[in-house]
This record gives C-alpha cells, sequence and structure tokens, in this order.
C-alpha cells in the first residue's frame, strides 16, 4: 500500500476543482468512508479536575494537599493516579491520560471524527481537533477508535489531540481524477507489518473474560468487598490476566474505565443493602 500526503493530494485534486472545495469534498469522503485517512505521529490527552479523583476521598476532597490527605488518596487509588493527585487542589487540572497513537516509522489508519471535527493543516499535513465530543455523542461510525484512544472514566473528560503526517491511499486518490497521472513517486511505501495494522479497526479485547476473572478471584483476592483500593486491585488483576492471555494489555484508562464500572455496581449493590 502506498500513501500520499495530504499536501500533494490537495496539489493533485487541484487540477480539477478549487482547493477550497476540496477542503470540504476530501473529509465528506473520509466521513463516508470512500477516502481513508492515515497519519505518521499523534497524541491524545486527556484532563480532568482534581475534585474528580477527590470526591471518593471522605471528608477531604476539598482540603489542600496534605500528607494525611496523601495517605487517604493512596488506600483508595493505585500510585499512578496517587502520584498524580498528590500535590493538586481540588479545582486544578490533573492529567488522566496520556497516548502516543503511532509508533516510530508507522502509518495508523485514523477513525472519520478526527477529520471532520479538526482543523486541519494541509500544507503541512497535521490535524488539531476543534472539538471532541462527549462520549454519548460520539458514534461509532465516525469514531471506531474511541475505545483505543478516548476510553476515559470520567463523563466529561478535558480531550485533546494533535496528529502529523496525515496521508491518504494512493489508489483512491488516483481514482479520482482518472483523466490525470499522480506519480506513484510521490507517495511512501508503508512498512509490510505495518500497513496490516494499520488496515481495518483497533483490536477488540475480551473484556468479558477481563470481567469473569475478577469474579473467579473475588473472594481470593478481595476484588469486590467495597473497602478502600478495591478499584486498585481489579485494576491489577485485570491487566495481569490480559498479558497473560496475549502478552499485551490495554491502556491503564481502558482498563479502569471497566474497574471503575465494576466498583460503582458494587457500591450500588451496597447501598440497596
Amino acid at each position: 500500500m502506498i500513501l500520499i500526503p495530504a499536501r500533494e493530494v490537495l496539489d493533485f485534486l487541484s487540477q480539477a476543482a478549487p482547493r477550497a472545495w476540496l477542503k470540504r469534498m476530501i473529509p465528506s469522503m473520509v466521513e463516508a468512508d470512500e477516502l481513508h485517512a492515515y497519519v505518521t505521529s499523534g497524541t491524545v490527552r486527556s484532563h480532568v479536575w482534581a475534585i474528580e479523583y477527590l470526591s471518593e476521598v471522605p471528608d477531604y476532597n476539598l482540603e489542600e494537599p496534605s500528607p494525611q490527605r496523601d495517605k487517604l488518596v493512596r488506600e483508595v487509588f493505585a500510585d499512578e493516579i496517587a502520584d498524580k493527585v498528590r500535590e493538586k487542589k481540588w479545582n486544578e487540572p490533573v492529567l488522566e491520560f496520556e497516548i502516543d497513537v503511532v509508533g516510530q516509522e508507522d502509518n495508523r489508519r485514523i477513525s472519520p471524527g478526527w477529520i471532520t471535527h479538526s482543523d486541519v493543516d494541509w500544507d503541512n499535513g497535521t490535524l488539531r481537533p476543534l472539538y471532541i465530543p462527549d462520549a454519548g455523542e460520539r458514534p461509532d461510525y465516525l469514531w471506531w477508535d474511541q475505545e483505543e484512544l478516548l476510553a476515559s472514566e470520567f463523563n466529561q473528560p478535558d480531550l485533546t489531540a494533535e496528529f502529523g503526517g496525515l496521508s491518504f491511499v494512493f489508489e483512491q486518490i488516483e481514482l479520482l481524477l482518472p483523466t490525470h497521472r499522480l506519480e506513484r513517486s510521490a507517495g511512501r511505501l508503508a512498512p509490510e507489518a505495518n500497513e496490516r495494522r494499520a488496515i481495518g479497526r483497533p483490536r477488540k479485547w475480551d473484556w468479558e473474560g477481563a470481567m469473569a476473572i475478577v469474579g473467579g478471584l473475588a473472594k481470593e483476592r478481595g476484588l469486590l468487598t467495597g473497602e478502600p483500593g478495591m478499584q486498585a486491585k481489579i485494576e491489577a488483576v485485570m491487566s495481569e490476566w490480559f498479558v497473560e492471555q496475549t502478552g499485551d494489555a490495554p491502556t491503564i484508562s481502558q482498563i479502569r474505565s471497566r474497574a471503575s464500572r465494576l466498583v460503582q455496581m458494587v457500591e450500588k449493590s451496597k447501598r440497596a443493602d
């Protein structure tokens, strides 16, 4: 598969249509799955207010940072989260996660939402989303990589992203203007191994299996007791299980999202009792 940079796509197609019109047409074709967009670099970040975490610490959620507050936070959350929250006031932002979406010398297909909701710099091949909808507003056909890149455990996180190396599939662009010749040397060859990973949708994780192992080990490891630190234990069990089964694991934010749901279910059940 050969990819051609966004700037050269615009140069080629502008032989038959105004550039301003093409800048509207191309995202529409990506949304309709008629063109596939790829990037060579990208980062997605999620920030939330510290109170989102501190609300889980009774009586200390509005307190100034202190050793006692830090101790209570560590009883509720894993060290990774506790370290982020330790010196934060309740109204200060905390980085929930940061994901590098593409490895070195790689090409990754991205879902249409990143194109349709972004300010696209066609000359430099960069994308900067103007707005990333909340989870309930993201249809799967536009955001089919949201489980991998946008899996926040919070309802309204502050999500930001940036991508570079925007490119399109040579053959798909060539077919749009069959009366003109698109030089194949203009594109870049996607490495074969990476090409296979880039085509299609992100890997689907066996969350049902992960939930089952948590249930199976609940009594042995005290996973569903409702005690402080329960969520951190669940996250650790899920991560270990995925590594044992596949040699890899979902991002910590994805695991945390599922673990948080289990915690909420346990707490709801305890209140009902």
